[in-house]
């Protein structure tokens, strides 16, 4: 998910965040580590290749060809995930054999390629229906599905099928610590929120302290994918103690209906509602 333009890491920005956190870090612990390097992306690849993955999905934008040809002489399908019809016409001309189209209520990274973020801002319903209209590949839906009648709503649209992502977020395999699992239960529908602190890009993550402290202190943000690697060691504490309000957590709008289980309980269940549609 890492996008093939070139981003900087802005050296002076990286030192008033340092300097503001700096408490923060000494009350919890945890040392940044330094000099940040994000993953290289032709590495990712390659080890995709060698271990020929069931399949690969795209999060920010097309593969250039070259990685396009090889993947497919692996024998290796690709869907792209796009947050508007723009952009998931990019993906289907870069050659994926499905589009995920995922609404303004899905969870993690939006995808704003070809458009300014606040054009990407569009409901799920909307670019589900305009996406199984206008595009020649398998269209999925995402967009915090948690309920049978969004499962319906999907195949009346004529979408191929779903994405799950926060009805997954309670299962008994997921990482997050049991005392956060209690909090998602009774989180609103306003719980999340659309935010760069987190990632340096537009990204909707559970709303926290951690998460106001850039807009009311005035502090920068690095771009894509640096924020992330400058704040991981606080993350990854957080998530050792259970402090969720520090914590990086994916959430949608709709994960207040999310259910515990197993995995296997919830994508059974999931799948009988598509049966059943």
């Amino acid at each position: 998910m890492f996008p093939q333009k070139e981003s900087i890491l802005d050296a002076e920005k990286l030192r008033l965040q340092d300097t503001a956190l700096s408490p923060l870090r000494e009350d919890l612990g945890c040392t940044a580590v330094r000099p940040i390097s994000a993953p290289l992306f032709d590495n990712q690849f390659r080890k995709i290749v060698e271990l020929k993955v069931p399949a690969v999905g795209l999060r920010l934008g097309g593969l250039r060809e070259p990685y396009m040809e090889e993947l497919e002489a692996n024998g290796t399908p690709v869907f792209g995930i796009a947050s508007n019809l723009r952009d998931a016409k990019v993906l289907v001309s870069s050659g994926v054999n499905a589009v995920v189209a995922a609404g303004w209520a899905e969870e993690g990274l939006l995808s704003h390629e070809e458009i300014s973020k606040d054009q990407a801002e569009i409901d799920s319903l909307v670019l589900w229906s305009e996406c199984a209209r206008a595009l020649r590949v398998p269209v999925l839906g995402a967009g915090s599905i948690t309920t049978q009648d969004q499962v319906r709503v999907l195949k009346a649209l004529g979408l191929a099928g779903f994405m799950l992502s926060d009805a997954l977020l309670l299962v008994k395999e997921s990482p997050i610590p049991d005392s956060w699992r209690t909090k998602v239960m009774y989180l609103a529908d306003s719980a999340s929120e659309m935010t760069d602190t987190f990632m340096g890009r537009a990204s909707r993550y559970l709303s926290n302290g951690f998460a106001q402290i850039f807009p009311e202190k005035g502090l920068p943000v690095l771009q894509f994918p640096y924020q992330y690697f400058a704040l991981k060691d606080i993350f990854d504490k957080a998530l050792e103690i259970g402090r969720i309000d520090l914590a990086l957590l994916e959430v949608g709008q709709y994960v207040y209906l999310a259910e515990s289980g197993t995995t296997a309980d919830i994508i059974n269940k999931f799948c009988g509602y598509w049966s059943e549609a």
